[in-house]
This record gives structure tokens, sequence and C-alpha cells, in this order.
């Protein structure tokens, strides 16, 4: 019992009571902790100092993404890249050599999303660099943009072009750089060769492609024609390329190897430079690999500014186009019931206006490279153009109807097709080259049927109306070209008639008759044309041009082209004499006083305008009179007064005018120079100026203002007129004419105006220098108006400013150079000191011959008169002792001592 009772208590449940806790096992774990805060003062460097795209990636990191083998990776890399370079625009700069060998590389990329994306990534960098900064890295741009354009897969190609438009749009000059390795690839997408090494070669067909061959092969040809119209603009035209790649050298020679791909050669064939294996076989190496060859061309291959790089080009490529257009014409041919002309389905419209254009364009590139080419390629091809083009001459475009209903989404530029006429005009321009006909044989043969098909249609276009600018052009350069080459007197003549009578019915602010205005200028005032131009339809034009500049004349660019046509037309034409009566007329009638014509011209044509006086024979008293007229307008720029006053001194000085010729030319300048004080007056009210009028002796009046904008203005034209008066032979005898003038101008006029007073005394200290002082019947007058203004200044406080300085010091320097001047002066001061009503008079007159005392030159002169001077001192100490006691009494009295 008593083991039974042990075991039981050992296994007895413990009845706690309430209130008391259990307690806790032996081996139970503690779950307290502690814990205590760490203060980090330098943290590690995060991502975030880094620019990074918003899934928090750099661009290192974007570039590895580049080149991973997910597509949808290497996408989103392009996309981040994109987003990174926007943001931050300072990137592009940094990591230019690797984003471009990233983006480069993508070009054949597989995807069709990842190479629009790369599409997108090259628009965003393009824009941001410079051509410098990417020509070292474009051959490495070159090389891949060449293998996606020879790509086996045709989106790859596709999107090449688009790729090629960027660098077009971008650095057209480092794209013609690698021409030579661009161009074989376009005749690679439309053509191929039955055999390696063939040199005939055949259009592709592919059924798979997306697009039809015919838009596929534009396209093609559409990125050609932008190709070729970037070298003729820049290589042609004497401008260096400054890509990499070009053939030419430094000094404009085509250097002696270019490396070409070889057809036969295995796939990855590396040409090694010629310098290198040069050194190599000196050496004594030897290098054995069927991997690695080394060539010296012998061909230029298509180096279009290279000998017979043109030519071969030119017999690869045209074959093909001529392929293209018997293709187009006969998948798209609509036969037309007229007989007349050929109607043209709007499909076939876009592959033979691409076939054209690149025709055209090789024909001028020809043209301005190797001219003597043009011979052989019209012996050629001349035949295959005129059995093919000019068979259903001129063509017309068939329009289908279209369901009005139905919203058509407006076409993109490069989907514009060309129109009917330009591509007729483009047909004409192309076979205008094969037009030459010498003038011995002009009259004997006669034309054959294509040759008056194009006279007739070139005539036919000339009267449509609404002729595009781009029609238009093409037609003037035709017309350039038959002018110069097809020497048929009698068909150049009705042409020329025709567009004469275009030009004479255009509206007078219509693009195309600004063409023709041009056109004409150049036509008609070329010695070279002079033997096929009729003379009385260049000067039926001469006598449109004055009309054409009155209908224009609110159209400033329009005026100008006029006024410089007729400015060609009086200075370099062979018409310079029927010209000289018309433009005499014209000129005549813009000066005319009751035309406004000339004031609502801008300052440029107004310059223009009056370059044409410099042309034109003697004038009329009228028009000298219009031309005074216009230097009183204050709205007149000074600028064009001054360029005024030097064209009517050269056209003096060119010309052997008479007596009276030379008079009214004087009579202008003194015009110029003294305007009548109504003239003043008028301008002083215009600008509400503040006059004085001021009495002096002998019943004269002077009017004064210090308006520093006026004075300014009339000093400025007064010493432009000054020193053209010394410009003549014999100065002493102007002098002596102006003189005579000023005399009787003085003696006439009571009423005398400040401006015109400056003007007489500036003049007559120029003229001083030529023939000696004047005499005192000029010099009375004058210094007593001198006398006037400086009382005027004393009395009003005139703000010293430079302009009231270098009045002070000319009328000083008349007043001491003139014969009896100091004795004038003191005359007249004299004369204030008797009439003196107080101190304050006596005070007035002391400042005013202070003026006089403090210059320079007046030492010598007022000795003579010394004792004048003290005879005037004596008589105001006597009738005014006070003013011994004054402080500027004494001022003055010290300046005199100086002096004497």
């Amino acid at each position: 019992m008593g083991k039974t009772k042990q075991k039981k208590k050992d296994f007895q449940k413990v009845k706690l009571k309430v209130g008391k806790q259990l307690k806790k096992a032996d081996n139970v774990t503690t779950g307290s902790f502690q814990t205590r805060s760490i203060q980090v003062i330098q943290r590690l460097k995060s991502n975030d100092s880094q620019p990074s795209t918003k899934r928090n990636l750099n661009i290192k990191e974007l570039l590895t993404q580049c080149q991973h083998y997910s597509i949808s990776v290497r996408h989103d890399a392009l996309t981040g890249m994109r987003e990174l370079l926007t943001t931050y625009p300072d990137l592009v700069r940094s990591h230019l050599a690797v984003v471009l060998e990233r983006a480069a590389s993508m070009f054949s990329d597989k995807d069709a999303a990842v190479r629009q994306a790369d599409i997108k990534l090259l628009k965003t960098i393009l824009p941001r660099i410079s051509e410098r900064q990417i020509s070292s890295f474009f051959p490495i741009i070159s090389a891949h943009l060449c293998c996606s354009m020879s790509h086996i897969y045709d989106d790859i190609q596709a999107d090449s072009l688009k790729i090629l438009d960027l660098f077009l749009d971008n650095f057209p000059q480092l794209v013609i750089g690698s021409s030579n390795q661009l161009l074989p690839n376009f005749i690679e997408q439309i053509s191929s060769s039955k055999t390696t090494g063939d040199k005939k070669r055949t259009l592709n067909v592919n059924p798979n492609r997306k697009t039809t061959s015919q838009k596929w092969r534009s396209t093609v040809l559409e990125r050609l024609y932008r190709l070729l119209s970037a070298v003729m603009k820049y290589q042609f035209i004497g401008q260096t390329s400054a890509g990499q790649g070009s053939d030419d050298s430094e000094n404009g020679t085509s250097t002696s190897g270019t490396f070409k791909w070889e057809r036969d050669s295995d796939a990855g064939h590396l040409p090694i430079p010629q310098t290198f294996l040069s050194r190599l076989d000196s050496s004594g190496m030897l290098i054995r690999s069927n991997r690695i060859s080394k060539k010296r061309s012998t061909e230029e291959g298509y180096a279009l500014t290279g000998e017979g790089g043109m030519e071969k080009f030119v017999q690869v490529l045209v074959p093909l186009l001529l392929e293209c257009w018997v293709e187009a014409e006969g998948s798209h041919h609509i036969s037309s019931k007229k007989g007349h002309s050929n109607l043209i389905s709007q499909e076939s419209l876009g592959i033979r206006g691409s076939v054209l254009q690149v025709i055209q364009l090789l024909w001028q590139c020809v043209d301005k490279n190797n001219p003597s080419l043009m011979a052989t390629l019209q012996k050629k091809y001349l035949a295959d153009f005129r059995s093919q083009f000019m068979q259903h001459f001129p063509y017309a475009v068939h329009q289908p109807a279209e369901r009005t209903d139905k919203v058509r989404k407006p076409k993109q530029p490069s989907e514009i097709q060309p129109s009917a006429t330009g591509l007729n005009l483009a047909l004409c321009d192309i076979m205008s080259h094969f037009m030459s006909r010498p003038a011995s044989q002009s009259q004997d043969s006669t034309m054959s049927s294509w040759e008056s098909n194009i006279f007739g249609y070139l005539g036919d276009v000339i009267q449509e109306a609404g002729l595009g600018l781009q029609d238009q052009h093409t037609l003037v350069v035709i017309i350039y070209r038959l002018l110069s080459r097809y020497q048929n007197q009698s068909c150049l003549d009705n042409l020329l008639q025709q567009m004469l009578n275009k030009y004479t019915n255009c509206h007078p602010l219509a693009n195309q008759r600004k063409g023709l205005l041009n056109f004409f200028a150049d036509i008609f005032m070329d010695h070279c044309y002079e033997d096929l131009i009729k003379s009385d339809m260049a000067i039926t034009f001469l006598k449109t041009l004055p009309e054409v500049f009155f209908q224009s004349s609110s159209k400033h660019q329009m005026a100008e082209q006029v006024l410089m046509v007729m400015k060609k037309a009086v200075s370099q034409s062979n018409m310079a004499t029927v010209a000289m009566e018309i433009i005499q007329h014209f000129v005549d009638q813009v000066l005319d006083q009751s035309s406004t014509v000339f004031d609502h011209l801008d300052s440029s044509t107004q310059k223009k305008f009056m370059e044409l006086i410099y042309y034109v024979p003697p004038l009329q008293e009228s028009s000298l009179s219009s031309i005074v007229r216009l230097f009183r307008s204050p709205q007149l720029p000074v600028d064009l007064c001054l360029y005024i006053i030097q064209i009517l001194q050269h056209r003096y000085m060119k010309q052997n005018l008479t007596v009276k010729g030379s008079i009214h030319h004087i009579s202008t300048l003194l015009s110029i120079l003294i305007s009548p004080d109504d003239d003043n007056e008028e301008v002083m009210n215009e600008k509400d100026t503040k006059t004085t009028l001021v009495h002096c002796h002998d019943n004269r009046q002077l009017h004064c203002h210090f308006d520093v904008e006026i004075w300014e203005r009339a000093l400025t034209l007064i010493k432009a007129v000054c020193s053209t008066f010394q410009q003549f032979e014999n100065t002493r005898q102007v002098a002596e004419v102006l003189e005579s003038f000023l005399l009787s101008y003085l003696c006439e006029k009571r009423k005398f105006s400040s401006q015109n007073l400056m003007a007489v005394v500036i003049l007559a200290n120029h003229m001083n220098s030529w023939k000696g002082p004047f005499g005192r019947k000029l010099t009375e007058p004058v210094c007593c108006y001198i006398w006037c203004l400086f009382n005027t200044l004393v009395a009003n406080g005139a703000q010293i400013s430079d302009f009231i300085q270098n009045l002070k010091a000319e009328c000083a320097d008349f007043v001491v150079s003139a014969d009896s001047g100091v004795q004038c002066f003191l005359e007249n001061m004299s004369r204030d000191c008797k009439s003196a009503g107080d101190e304050g008079d006596i005070q007035r007159v002391c400042e005013v011959a202070s003026i006089l005392l403090i210059n320079k030159g007046v030492l010598t002169p007022i000795h003579q008169h010394i004792d004048s001077l003290n005879t005037i001192i004596s008589s105001v100490q006597n009738k005014f002792p006070s003013v011994l006691n004054k402080q500027w009494w004494s001022d003055f009295l010290y300046l005199v001592s100086t002096v004497s």
C-alpha cells in the first residue's frame, strides 16, 4: 500500500489556489531580449547618386543589357537608354562611343520591336551631337548599316532605309563619304545577278515580301535619290566631305588603292591595310591563309567622283531603272481612246516618278562631274529612252472614283506621290540633255518627233495655272539648258514669248511671277544669250519692272528683287541704254512730291532704291528737290541720309556734268545743309520741342532749341555735307561760290534758326582752311547771331552736354578765324554793356564773353583789340562801381589778364 500511495503522489496533479501562478518548468526558454540603437554617420553610396531610369538602372547597366539574349531585355534596355539620355543629355557626350556601338550593333537585330526602339534611340541621340563628335565612329556605323541593308530578311532591309534617313537628315556629309559602300547595297536590294561575277543584273521578285515588289523598289529608289541629292549638293559643288571612307585624298586626287568586296571570297573577308601588307612583305614574312586576301584594286567601283566610277554606276543602274519602268507599264497600263496621252494608274505613278527622278539626278551628276560622258550615254541610251519614255508622252494619271463618305487618313510626306506634270517635266529634263544641236545645223535639219513633242508640252505647261514651285524650277532649268545647247531660234522664241506672256499675266505677288522675274533678268541681261534673244522681248520685260514694283511695294522682298533687277539692267546688261530711259522715268515717279511710295518702303528697300540714282543720268530739278525733301523727314534714318549723300557725290564725280549740272549738285548739297526755317518749325511742332525766340541787332530774329536728338541728327548731316565739299578738285573756287551764296542768304534772311546758324558756322570753318577768312559782310551777321545764341545759352542755363560744348567750340572758332570776327564780337559786347540796366545784365555779358576768351585760339586776335576790351571794362566800372566787389567780376578780369 505504501508503495502504491507513493507512486500516486509522484503523478498527482497539483491543485492551485485561486490567484496563485504556476511555476515555470526548468527547461523553459527565456524569450526576452535587449536592444540598443547604433548611429551610422557615413553610409554606403547608393544608386541614387548616379543618373538612373524609373527602374533604377544606370547607363552602364543598360549598355550591358543591350547584349542580352532575351528580346524583351534588349528592348527594355533601349527604351530605358532613350529615357535616360532624354532626361540627362550630358550622358550622351560621356558615353557616346559605347552608345553608338550598341545602337549600331542592333541595326540587324532579328526582332522588329528592338529595331524600332533602336530607331527611336537614334532619333534622340543624333540631334544632340555634332558632326565632329560622330565622325570618328562613323566607319563602324556605316559597316553595320551596310550589313543591315544587305541582310537576308526583308524587314531588316526596310528598317535600314529608315536608319539611313536619320543619318541623311543629320549628317549628310558623313553619309556621302561612305557612299562607295552604300551605293552597291541599293542595287542589291532591288536586283540580283544570275551567276557570280556576272555584270548583267535582273530585278528581284520576292512573293513572300509583305509589300509589293513595285512599292519596295519605289521605296529604295527614293532613298537612292536622297543620297544622290546629298552627293550632288556637297560633293559636286566643291565642298569636301568630312566623312570617313571617302576615296578622295586631301589634294582632291583619288588614292592608288581602295578596298572592295570580293564576291568569290569567303564570308568574313577582311582586307588588310596596304601599308601593313607592305611592311610584312619587306620584312620577309609570308602570310598563308584562305581567310585573308591581299587585293590591289584596279577598278574604282561606284566612286562617283573617281575615274570611271560614275560611268560604271550608270551602266549598272540605268538598265534596272528601264526594267522597272517597263514592269510598271505592263502591270498598270490604261489605254487612252484619244491617242494623244497615255493614262497611267495611280499605283504605277510612284515607281515611275522614282525612276525618272533618279535618272534626272544621275544626268545632273554627270553634267557636273564629267560632261564628256554625256555623249557616250546619249549613244547608248537614247534609243531606249525614245522607245520606252517617249512612246506615250505626255502622260496623264487616271483618278478612280472615290466614295465621299469614306474618311481618308492624311498621307505622310514620304507617301505623297508626284503629279503627272512633275513626271512629264522630269522626263523633259532628262531628254533635254540629249537635245544638243550646233548653230550650223539649227536651220538645215528638221526636228524629230520626240523633240517637237517636248517643245509642245513645254508650251502647254507654261500656260498651265497653279504650277508648283518645284515644277516651275524644273521648267526654268530645262529652258536654260535648251538656250545653251539647242539653238533653234524659232522654237526658243516661241517658248520665251509664252513665258513672257505668263509673266505679265501673273498676279503681282505670286511666287511664279517671282521665279519668272529672276529667269528673265538672267537671260535678257547676259551677254551669252545676246544673239538668241530678241530685243523687243527684252524691252517689253524692262517696261514691266516699274509696274511690278508699284504693285508689290507692300511686299518688301519682292520690291527689293525688282530693284536688284533694275540695277543689273543699267549696270551690266547689253540693254543698258534702253533700261536707262525706263528707270530714269521710274525714279522720277517714285520721288515725285505727290507720291508716298518711298515713305512706305522699309529702310533696306529705300537703300536699294537710292542705289539706282547712281546709274541714272542727270536728274530733273523736281527729283533733286524730292531728295532734299527726304532729309527733312525725321523718320528717315541718319545712316540712309549719309548713304544718299555719298551716292550723290560719287555720281557727280563719275559723270562729266556741265556747269549747270554742277550748280544743281552744289545747290542740292546746300539745300541739305541749310533747311528752310518753316521746315524746322514744322519739325519742332511734330516733336513738341520748346523753342525760344531771341531778338538780335538790326531787326534779326533767332529761333533756338536744345533738343538733343534733333541736334545730333543735324550735326551729323552738317559735317557729312561739309566733308563732301572738301572732295571737290578746286576747293578754292567752290569756297568762293559758297561764300557768295551765304552772303546773299544772310542778307535776305532776317529770321534764322539755331540749326541753320550751326550749319553756316561749320561750313565757314571748313572754308577758311580752303581760301582764307571771310570778309566782314559775312562775318558781321554771323557774329550777331552767335552773340544772341550765347546769350540764350547763358540766360536759359543750358545743361553742359557734348553737343552744347561742340556748339560753343565751333562758334568760338568762327569768331577767332573769321575776318574781323573778334572785333564784331566785341562790338556786340559793348552794345549790350551800354544797354545794361543792372549788374545782372553785366554778369550775363561777362559770362557770354568768357565763352570766347577761354578758346585757345583767341590769344593772337585779342591782342589786336585789347584796347577795345579795356575800354569796355572801364565803361562798366564807371557805370557800375559796385562790380569791383563782386567775385564774378574779379574772375572775368583774371580771364582777361590771361589772354592780354
